[in-house]
């Protein structure tokens, strides 16, 4: 858990974070309502790789609009935010794409987000 926040551009809710005895408290202090911060804790707002805190309000897509940005997106938007229940996943998407690298034909971006993981 400790990496996840140097690998990926979005904020991660560490345990500590999660734990807080006022949930109106910390949902104020990540800038959204407590309503929001206990569905992203039940995992009822989970994309593929992170937690979405407006999936109305996508970068890709009109406001009001679902998003319909590719999860992949996610990593880099400001509705995204990382959970420890998802660490699980972003390690196995990690380890797949650093795996599959070899046999790409694009140049990847330097830094990788992924480079600070390994």
């Amino acid at each position: 858990m400790a990496k996840a926040p140097a690998a990926m551009d979005i904020p991660v809710f560490t345990q500590d974070f999660i734990a807080r005895a006022n949930p109106e408290e910390a949902a104020a202090e990540a800038g959204f309502d407590a309503e929001t911060l206990k569905r992203l804790l039940a995992g009822e707002q989970d994309t593929v790789l992170a937690g979405c805190v407006d999936h109305l309000a996508g970068p890709e897509t009109p406001p009001g609009m679902p998003c319909t940005a590719s999860f992949f997106a996610c990593l880099q938007c400001d509705n995204a935010r990382a959970l420890p229940h998802q660490l699980p996943v972003q390690i196995a998407a990690r380890d797949r794409l650093l795996a599959t690298r070899p046999n790409s034909t694009r140049e990847w971006p330097s830094p990788s987000p992924w480079a600070s993981t390994t």
